[in-house]
């Protein structure tokens, strides 16, 4: 049996990226319940970005608790982190940051980016479980945004 993924949420938005523009970008947080309990274990919720025709993030075998998401743009740029419990730098969570809401830790305001060429886009965030239905995370979104920047780059920075 695989530790595939439960409670997936998948929100599909066509985007339509303007002559000029070259940068997509959000901001958003991460919620999770899985703290501190589940941290470097095979229950590992996530929240993967994409733009594309379709999701192509996979979910692992019980053997090998991962989750491979090769156009991922929703990861720290030093170390390709994914946002997860498990995450990383600027995407680790914390207790501080779930403060005053029902989650025991989140990440900090996060801001991702990714290059998009002019025309029609689509853009998938996902949200699910990896191996359980128990613990919820949760993540919002806020502020999307199709623009020209001199320097748009993959990846995350913290947000204001």
């Amino acid at each position: 049996k695989t530790r595939g993924a439960r409670d997936v949420t998948i929100m599909r938005l066509r985007v339509h990226v303007p002559q000029g523009a070259n940068c997509l970008s959000f901001r958003f947080k991460f919620l999770s319940e899985e703290f501190p309990g589940f941290v470097g274990s095979a229950f590992n919720d996530a929240v993967i970005a994409e733009v594309g025709h379709a999701p192509t993030w996979k979910p692992s075998s019980n053997q090998s608790p991962t989750i491979t998401a090769p156009d991922d743009f929703a990861t720290t740029r030093n170390d390709e982190s994914l946002i997860t419990v498990n995450g990383a730098g600027i995407a680790k969570v914390s207790r501080a940051a779930a403060k005053g809401t029902t989650y025991d830790a989140a990440t900090g305001k996060l801001r991702a980016s990714t290059p998009v060429k002019p025309g029609n886009r689509l853009l998938y965030l996902s949200l699910f479980d990896q191996g359980d239905r128990q613990y919820d995370s949760a993540v919002f979104f806020d502020r999307l945004s199709v623009r020209h920047a001199a320097n748009c780059k993959s990846g995350l920075v913290r947000s204001k």
